[in-house]
């Protein structure tokens, strides 16, 4: 079988580039690429590319549209905000889902804090990985017996544009001088994939005083929310386009968070009391569009956001040593 040698620099010879990249060849070639069937004993490659360290990993990813035909789906998905003339009320996704006039910006009390909607592929695929069982995070149990207390969840979000419309459907400038529109991005677990919770971190002070707010206090910190905005003149023009342009109107986010016993003790109820769920299979990505509440307050106009590609990665860490008895 082949041997991984490094050829050690001679006294004379010069330290360079070429020197280093031909020992690096010689070692890929004689080592590595030489290596036989027979060097590996069975079984040892059935997690392949996955560190000891983890259990499971996963991956769900809506990767940009390279051509004007594929963009259609993807970009095709609208995430929007609109409002409703007869009830004088938010529609559609809506941060500020409480808000009923230019001086009232408010939202209901968790758990309908907002209202979210999962990231989409065009094909009625939502942005989600799914874990081979249901995880129960802190169990004394399960942790001796596999080792596994922690989830990293890692995603990424590139928005395309923004889009603003008046009463009657017609583009606008949703740029405002003292506050911009824009979009918040969440993670989502459950263990059903049926209800689904917010990771909240701790309780706010803030009460709603003009009465709008349905629900029972207090409110709560979603530990993993994330916001963008839209701002500039571009505003009104990317709504004109239907193809992915390389517009300014581009924006990125990213969350990366860690999912443990601590985070599914802070899932919230109906009723507004923690520890909803106490284990997890599913894991999703949501947005919410956040009108924006400066000088030209757009709480009756219709904002809309596109996304151009994201994707969700899930690990499964085993931090701490199993148990063999378990």
């Amino acid at each position: 079988m082949g041997e991984i040698n490094f050829t050690p620099f001679e006294e004379e010879e010069a330290y360079t580039a070429t020197g280093l990249s031909n020992r690096f060849i010689q070692l890929g070639q004689q080592g590595i690429d030489d290596l036989t069937k027979t060097a590996f004993q069975d079984g040892c490659l059935n997690e392949n590319h996955t560190p000891s360290f983890l259990s499971f990993c996963g991956t769900s990813e809506f990767p940009a549209a390279d051509t004007v035909a594929s963009q259609i789906a993807m970009l095709g998905v609208a995430y929007t905000s609109g409002w409703s003339t007869v009830s004088s009320t938010q529609t559609g996704l809506s941060y500020w889902n409480a808000t009923t006039g230019a001086g009232s910006v408010v939202m209901n009390y968790p758990p309908n804090d907002g209202v979210w909607g999962p990231i989409q592929d065009g094909a009625a695929n939502n942005l989600m990985v799914t874990l081979p069982a249901s995880v129960p995070l802190g169990d004394p149990q399960f942790n001796d017996r596999f080792g596994l207390d922690a989830l990293l969840v890692m995603l990424n979000v590139q928005f395309e544009r923004f889009e603003f419309y008046d009463s009657d459907g017609d583009p606008i400038d949703g740029n405002s001088p003292a506050g911009a529109s824009g979009a918040a991005v969440c993670i989502q677990v459950s263990n059903d994939n049926v209800n689904w919770y917010h990771l909240y971190l701790g309780d706010s002070a803030w009460v709603d005083t003009t009465g709008l707010a349905s629900g029972s206090a207090p409110y709560r910190y979603r530990v993993t929310e994330r916001r963008v905005e839209c701002f500039g003149q571009e505003a009104k023009t990317t709504s004109l386009v239907v193809s992915s342009q390389n517009f300014p109107s581009r924006r990125d986010v990213s969350i990366r968070t860690i999912i443990n016993a601590s985070s599914l003790a802070n899932t919230i109820t109906a009723q507004n009391v923690k520890g909803a769920i106490s284990s997890v299979r599913y894991i999703r990505a949501v947005v919410s569009i956040i009108k924006g509440k400066g000088g030209d307050p757009m709480h009756d106009k219709t904002v809309t956001a596109r996304i151009r590609k994201a994707n969700l990665s899930v690990l499964a860490l085993r931090a701490n040593e199993v148990d063999p008895d378990a």
